[in-house]
């Protein structure tokens, strides 16, 4: 099995509804987003994100990838993605859910992983973080 590689730790340096980190060809990516989604104002009540992960600029699952939460209230999601024999597989995993939720696109015929990304239809707020893993 191969070695873990990562890609430096990008922290948002100002508010953003959409991010997305470039990896060289992967079979294996796990992506690490601590922090949390707010609205401009930065103040809507806690709850539930509206969001989107997507691989390879396709979307794969529209789902809570993060929380909407005030400032100091961030929350760690590990959003896993494997290419097996052609088919792309993956979840979402938000901490502080017991939810998991897979991946609702698995696409045929694709050969390496080669972008990760996460959309907000709020903002996901300055000072969050992402790693990203891949191998």
């Amino acid at each position: 099995m191969k070695e873990w590689k990562t890609i430096e730790r990008r922290v948002l340096e100002e508010d953003t509804q959409r991010i997305t980190v470039e990896i060289p060809n992967a079979q294996d990516v796990m992506l690490v987003f601590y922090g949390r989604e707010n609205n401009v104002e930065d103040n809507l009540p806690s709850s539930n994100g509206s969001d989107s992960t997507n691989i390879n600029g396709t979307t794969v699952i529209n789902c809570n990838v993060t929380y909407i939460r005030p400032l100091g209230g961030n929350f760690y999601t590990f959003i896993y993605a494997k290419v097996i024999n052609g088919y792309l597989d993956g979840c979402v995993r938000p901490k502080g859910n017991t939810q998991q939720y897979n991946f609702s696109k698995t696409d045929a015929n694709i050969d390496s992983i080669h972008s990760i990304g996460i959309v907000s239809n709020n903002y996901f707020k300055k000072d969050s973080w992402v790693e990203v893993y891949y191998r």
